[in-house]
């Protein structure tokens, strides 16, 4: 399965280290039957993104601020997880236990 078909059947997204929402803004906006989640550290960012989506009309992105270190989401609370720069500062498994498929 490529990435397009992955992203085609998720029903809730998640994109870490969020910043622009580089990832997440398409996502969003391609399969208006998926709920996104953008987290970041970044508190100016996630408002100015806030902003956007509002300003674009995209009703199913959703921003969440968080320390950086442990995840405020439950184990197996999303379909699809992407990151872009940012996998190297996160252990491998905390990636794992979002997604409902490992």
């Amino acid at each position: 399965m490529d990435i397009k078909e992955s992203i085609n059947d998720t029903r809730k997204g998640f994109e870490e280290s969020f910043a622009t929402g580089y990832l997440s803004f398409p996502i969003a906006k391609n399969n208006p039957g998926c709920e996104v989640t953008g987290l970041d550290i970044v508190n100016a960012a996630l408002d100015a993104n806030r902003a956007r989506a509002a300003a674009e009309c995209i009703n199913n992105l959703s921003f969440v601020s968080y320390e950086g270190i442990d995840f405020p989401f439950e184990a197996d609370s999303f379909d699809l997880v992407v990151t872009r720069y940012a996998m190297h500062h996160f252990p491998q498994r905390s990636y794992q236990d979002r997604r409902a498929d490992g």
